[in-house]
């Protein structure tokens, strides 16, 4: 099923995603993880509207079992108002990478520019 995230073009945004297993929460410790934003799934990476990790700092710990993906208001400032296509991926401290979600990222107009 695919998810639904918004955020306003130019301001900070914070989407968190939990690690589940079977239904079930996992602890984040030693995972790595991966969050890119395109305008089209098969753009490369390189095109990425958003590419945010935890080696880039771009995703950090929420708390034992959810990861947060950090939007800084220059992410978005520049970027045209629509609709992209996210993915985020996980890999286990033992080499295993999984996709966690994917979806629709929308970035809309922000209302004011102060």
């Amino acid at each position: 099923m695919l998810k639904t995230h918004r955020i306003f073009r130019g301001a900070s945004a914070d989407l968190k995603f939990p690690l589940l297993y079977s239904g079930v929460a996992q602890p984040i410790e030693g995972w790595k993880f991966w969050f890119t934003a395109k305008l089209l799934p098969n753009d490369a990476d390189a095109a990425a509207l958003l590419a945010k990790t935890t080696d880039n700092g771009g995703i950090v710990a929420h708390d034992a079992t959810n990861a947060r993906v950090l939007i800084e208001p220059a992410d978005t400032k520049t970027k045209a108002i629509g609709r992209y296509y996210y993915d985020i991926e996980a890999q286990s401290p033992s080499g295993r990478r999984e996709p966690l979600e994917h979806g629709y990222l929308y970035i809309d107009p922000e209302m004011t520019s102060a």
